[in-house]
């Protein structure tokens, strides 16, 4: 979904973070691969009708919020790589 919603935010940036989490997305299935681990189920996303309002309304706020919550995500992330090297 961040994928989704950072190709829509108007920042020059968001183009290589959009780049860097999908390269980081399969640098983790090869990861998974690699140690036999099984790749968690995605979750099936609701409708992304309204979003686009949402971000016409509030194009600012929803690049922080996105990003904010990106980054405490990726954290979380590394966190868990950090404890349990395993699968």
């Amino acid at each position: 979904i961040y994928q989704q919603i950072l190709a829509s935010l108007p920042s020059r940036n968001v183009i290589q973070i959009s780049n860097d989490l999908e390269n980081l997305r399969d640098l983790l299935h090869l990861l998974a691969a690699s140690k036999s681990c099984p790749l968690p189920q995605v979750r099936a996303l609701e409708s992304l009708e309204s979003l686009g309002v949402v971000l016409e309304a509030s194009l600012y706020s929803t690049e922080v919020v996105a990003l904010s919550r990106l980054q405490g995500s990726l954290q979380d992330m590394l966190r868990q790589l950090d404890l349990s090297p395993g699968c």
